[in-house]
């Protein structure tokens, strides 16, 4: 087998405001020559102990939500105010 190839990537500076670590990982895989294979199929499945934790990979990274119909059981509607409600909580 072959060595494995080390590369070492130092990232200096301040991050601008709505720019994420995940957003400079992105960016430096999109360099390097990576990509995510069949982007149309992506589906984020999240988690359901936030309701902030899908919006980066929607926003973002434009993820489908499997929430939404007909994958999931939420209309456009309850996920909209599933989202208003962030910060809202008790």
């Amino acid at each position: 087998m072959d060595k494995l190839k080390v590369r070492r990537i130092n990232v200096n500076g301040v991050l601008g405001t709505g720019v994420y670590a995940k957003d400079v990982i992105l960016y430096i895989i999109r360099r390097l020559g990576v990509s995510r294979p069949r982007t149309d199929n992506d589906v984020c499945y999240g988690t359901l102990l936030s309701r902030e934790q899908y919006l980066y990979d929607l926003e973002r990274l434009r993820y489908r939500d499997s929430r939404a119909e007909p994958t999931g059981s939420m209309t456009d509607e309850q996920i909209a105010a599933w989202t208003a409600a962030i910060g809202k909580e008790d």
